[in-house]
Protein backbone atom coordinates (compact mmCIF):
# COMPACT_ATOMS: atom_id res chain seq x y z
CA UNK A 1 0.00 0.00 0.00
CA UNK A 2 1.30 3.41 -0.79
CA UNK A 3 1.81 6.22 1.66
CA UNK A 4 -1.13 8.22 -0.34
CA UNK A 5 -3.20 5.15 0.23
CA UNK A 6 -2.65 4.51 3.74
CA UNK A 7 -3.54 8.54 4.71
CA UNK A 8 -6.62 7.87 3.40
CA UNK A 9 -7.63 4.71 4.80
CA UNK A 10 -6.17 6.26 8.15
CA UNK A 11 -8.34 9.35 7.70
CA UNK A 12 -11.35 7.42 7.11
CA UNK A 13 -10.60 5.15 10.00
CA UNK A 14 -10.87 8.31 12.29
CA UNK A 15 -14.04 9.53 10.77
CA UNK A 16 -15.83 6.37 11.34
CA UNK A 17 -14.64 6.68 15.22
CA UNK A 18 -16.06 10.17 15.09
CA UNK A 19 -19.42 9.67 14.06
CA UNK A 20 -19.22 6.46 16.62
CA UNK A 21 -17.78 8.32 19.70
CA UNK A 22 -21.74 10.15 20.12
CA UNK A 23 -23.58 7.34 20.50
CA UNK A 24 -21.00 5.40 22.86
CA UNK A 25 -21.08 8.70 25.09
CA UNK A 26 -24.59 8.51 24.94
CA UNK A 27 -24.53 4.61 26.37
CA UNK A 28 -26.10 5.24 29.77
CA UNK A 29 -27.33 2.54 32.14
CA UNK A 30 -30.03 3.26 34.83
CA UNK A 31 -29.56 0.67 37.33
CA UNK A 32 -31.39 -0.76 40.51
CA UNK A 33 -29.90 -3.10 42.75
CA UNK A 34 -31.51 -5.31 44.96
CA UNK A 35 -32.40 -2.79 47.50
CA UNK A 36 -34.23 -0.38 45.25
CA UNK A 37 -31.30 2.26 44.89
CA UNK A 38 -30.94 3.99 41.63
CA UNK A 39 -27.43 4.56 40.09
CA UNK A 40 -26.52 5.77 36.70
CA UNK A 41 -23.12 4.45 34.83
CA UNK A 42 -21.48 4.24 31.23
CA UNK A 43 -20.38 1.42 32.03
CA UNK A 44 -22.43 -1.46 31.68
CA UNK A 45 -23.36 -3.93 34.82
CA UNK A 46 -21.59 -6.51 36.49
CA UNK A 47 -24.81 -9.51 36.95
CA UNK A 48 -26.16 -9.59 40.29
CA UNK A 49 -28.84 -10.95 42.10
CA UNK A 50 -32.43 -8.97 41.91
CA UNK A 51 -30.34 -6.65 40.04
CA UNK A 52 -31.68 -4.72 36.99
CA UNK A 53 -30.05 -2.44 34.37
CA UNK A 54 -31.83 -0.57 31.28
CA UNK A 55 -29.88 1.73 28.76
CA UNK A 56 -31.58 5.31 28.98
CA UNK A 57 -29.52 7.08 27.20
CA UNK A 58 -27.72 10.56 28.38
CA UNK A 59 -27.90 11.05 32.54
CA UNK A 60 -30.91 13.30 33.52
CA UNK A 61 -29.42 16.27 35.14
CA UNK A 62 -30.18 16.84 38.89
CA UNK A 63 -33.07 19.33 39.71
CA UNK A 64 -31.34 22.18 42.26
CA UNK A 65 -32.19 21.87 45.80
CA UNK A 66 -34.35 24.61 46.42
CA UNK A 67 -32.80 27.31 49.03
CA UNK A 68 -35.24 27.64 52.02
CA UNK A 69 -34.10 31.38 52.46
CA UNK A 70 -34.74 31.85 49.19
CA UNK A 71 -33.26 33.02 46.04
CA UNK A 72 -29.27 34.42 46.67
CA UNK A 73 -29.00 37.64 45.27
CA UNK A 74 -25.55 38.44 43.22
CA UNK A 75 -25.08 41.66 44.71
CA UNK A 76 -27.35 42.45 47.77
CA UNK A 77 -28.98 45.99 48.25
CA UNK A 78 -27.30 48.18 51.32
CA UNK A 79 -30.90 48.83 52.37
CA UNK A 80 -32.61 45.62 53.51
CA UNK A 81 -35.85 45.02 51.94
CA UNK A 82 -37.96 45.54 54.93
CA UNK A 83 -36.25 49.13 55.66
CA UNK A 84 -36.67 50.08 51.65
CA UNK A 85 -39.93 48.96 51.59
CA UNK A 86 -41.13 51.25 54.67
CA UNK A 87 -38.58 54.50 53.02
CA UNK A 88 -42.24 55.92 51.21
CA UNK A 89 -44.11 56.15 54.64
CA UNK A 90 -41.59 57.85 56.21
CA UNK A 91 -41.32 60.42 53.20
CA UNK A 92 -44.84 60.58 53.54
CA UNK A 93 -44.90 60.98 57.23
CA UNK A 94 -42.27 63.95 56.64
CA UNK A 95 -44.11 65.51 53.95
CA UNK A 96 -47.56 65.54 56.62
CA UNK A 97 -47.98 69.47 57.87
CA UNK A 98 -46.99 69.33 61.65
CA UNK A 99 -48.93 71.94 63.84
CA UNK A 100 -47.68 74.50 64.74
CA UNK A 101 -45.72 74.55 69.02
CA UNK A 102 -46.92 77.04 71.24
CA UNK A 103 -45.43 80.02 71.32
CA UNK A 104 -43.97 79.52 74.57
CA UNK A 105 -42.82 76.66 73.70
CA UNK A 106 -41.00 78.45 71.05
CA UNK A 107 -39.99 81.03 73.05
CA UNK A 108 -38.45 78.29 75.34
CA UNK A 109 -36.63 76.67 72.57
CA UNK A 110 -34.91 79.68 71.63
CA UNK A 111 -33.83 80.25 75.44
CA UNK A 112 -32.03 76.72 75.66
CA UNK A 113 -30.47 77.43 72.66
CA UNK A 114 -29.12 81.61 73.31
CA UNK A 115 -28.19 79.87 77.24
CA UNK A 116 -26.29 77.26 75.56
CA UNK A 117 -24.60 79.73 72.96
CA UNK A 118 -23.65 82.34 75.46
CA UNK A 119 -21.95 79.53 77.79
CA UNK A 120 -19.66 78.40 75.08
CA UNK A 121 -19.33 82.13 73.88
CA UNK A 122 -17.93 82.68 77.16
CA UNK A 123 -15.69 79.78 76.89
CA UNK A 124 -14.44 80.73 73.89
CA UNK A 125 -14.14 84.99 74.08
CA UNK A 126 -13.00 84.81 77.85
CA UNK A 127 -10.54 81.48 77.25
CA UNK A 128 -8.91 83.36 74.45
CA UNK A 129 -8.53 86.88 75.53
CA UNK A 130 -7.72 85.75 79.35
CA UNK A 131 -6.02 82.52 79.23
CA UNK A 132 -5.65 82.22 83.09
CA UNK A 133 -9.01 81.61 83.19
CA UNK A 134 -8.90 78.37 81.34
CA UNK A 135 -8.91 76.12 83.86
CA UNK A 136 -11.68 77.29 85.85
CA UNK A 137 -14.29 77.98 83.28
CA UNK A 138 -13.57 74.07 81.54
CA UNK A 139 -14.36 72.84 84.79
CA UNK A 140 -17.51 75.35 85.23
CA UNK A 141 -18.60 74.92 82.17
CA UNK A 142 -18.36 71.35 81.84
CA UNK A 143 -20.25 71.20 85.37
CA UNK A 144 -23.04 73.84 83.78
CA UNK A 145 -23.28 71.05 80.83
CA UNK A 146 -23.86 68.32 83.15
CA UNK A 147 -26.69 69.94 85.18
CA UNK A 148 -28.09 71.24 82.19
CA UNK A 149 -27.99 67.89 79.49
CA UNK A 150 -31.67 66.57 80.09
CA UNK A 151 -32.94 69.78 79.54
CA UNK A 152 -30.96 70.85 76.49
CA UNK A 153 -31.59 67.13 75.42
CA UNK A 154 -35.17 67.41 75.32
CA UNK A 155 -35.47 70.60 74.33
CA UNK A 156 -33.42 68.90 71.19
CA UNK A 157 -36.09 66.34 70.69
CA UNK A 158 -39.02 68.48 70.74
CA UNK A 159 -37.38 71.39 67.87
CA UNK A 160 -36.46 67.67 65.62
CA UNK A 161 -40.42 66.37 66.09
CA UNK A 162 -42.06 69.54 66.70
CA UNK A 163 -40.59 72.07 63.85
CA UNK A 164 -40.22 71.87 60.28
CA UNK A 165 -36.49 71.97 58.69
CA UNK A 166 -37.21 75.73 58.50
CA UNK A 167 -39.18 76.25 61.87
CA UNK A 168 -36.02 74.80 63.24
CA UNK A 169 -33.32 77.50 61.45
CA UNK A 170 -35.70 79.78 62.29
CA UNK A 171 -35.53 79.01 66.18
CA UNK A 172 -31.38 78.70 65.55
CA UNK A 173 -31.17 82.28 63.74
CA UNK A 174 -33.24 84.24 66.94
CA UNK A 175 -30.98 82.72 69.87
CA UNK A 176 -28.00 83.14 67.88
CA UNK A 177 -28.95 87.08 67.33
CA UNK A 178 -29.61 87.27 71.31
CA UNK A 179 -25.89 85.99 71.67
CA UNK A 180 -24.72 88.26 69.38
CA UNK A 181 -26.72 91.33 70.59
CA UNK A 182 -25.11 90.70 74.00
CA UNK A 183 -21.21 89.64 72.68
CA UNK A 184 -20.57 92.50 69.59
CA UNK A 185 -20.45 95.15 71.89
CA UNK A 186 -18.04 93.22 74.34
CA UNK A 187 -16.21 92.28 71.81
CA UNK A 188 -16.10 95.50 69.72
CA UNK A 189 -15.39 98.15 73.27
CA UNK A 190 -12.22 98.36 75.43
CA UNK A 191 -11.42 95.32 76.87
CA UNK A 192 -11.81 95.68 80.42
CA UNK A 193 -15.41 95.94 80.21
CA UNK A 194 -15.00 92.68 78.99
CA UNK A 195 -12.38 91.33 81.39
CA UNK A 196 -15.04 92.25 83.73
CA UNK A 197 -17.76 90.42 81.99
CA UNK A 198 -15.80 86.96 81.92
CA UNK A 199 -14.83 87.36 85.91
CA UNK A 200 -18.99 87.49 86.41
CA UNK A 201 -19.39 85.09 84.01
CA UNK A 202 -17.37 82.71 86.02
CA UNK A 203 -19.50 83.48 89.39
CA UNK A 204 -22.56 83.24 87.21
CA UNK A 205 -21.88 79.89 86.43
CA UNK A 206 -20.86 78.76 90.06
CA UNK A 207 -23.93 79.79 91.84
CA UNK A 208 -26.22 78.59 89.36
CA UNK A 209 -27.65 82.02 87.76
CA UNK A 210 -26.97 80.95 84.24
CA UNK A 211 -28.96 77.60 84.75
CA UNK A 212 -32.06 76.48 82.45
CA UNK A 213 -33.11 73.95 85.26
CA UNK A 214 -34.61 77.02 87.64
CA UNK A 215 -36.33 78.85 84.86
CA UNK A 216 -40.28 78.14 85.05
CA UNK A 217 -40.11 79.54 81.88
CA UNK A 218 -37.93 77.10 80.21
CA UNK A 219 -38.66 74.07 82.28
CA UNK A 220 -42.49 73.92 82.31
CA UNK A 221 -43.47 74.28 78.26
CA UNK A 222 -41.01 71.62 77.35
CA UNK A 223 -41.90 69.56 79.83
CA UNK A 224 -45.84 69.93 79.28
CA UNK A 225 -44.83 68.21 75.37
CA UNK A 226 -45.94 65.47 74.51
CA UNK A 227 -44.90 63.99 70.46
CA UNK A 228 -47.44 64.10 68.05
Amino acid sequence: MTKRGWRARRAGLALVLASLAPAAAAEVYKIVGPDGQVTYSDRPPVAAPGASATVVGPRPKEAPVPNPEGPRLQNPPSTPPRARAAAPASSATEARPRPPLPAPLVQALQDVLAREGLVQAMFDTCTRTQPELYDRLSDHVRIWRHHNLQLVTQADRVAGIGLTPAGRKEVQAVAQARVDAQMQPLLRGPRGPLAQWCEVGVHQLVDGTLDLEGDSAVTEPIAAWTAP
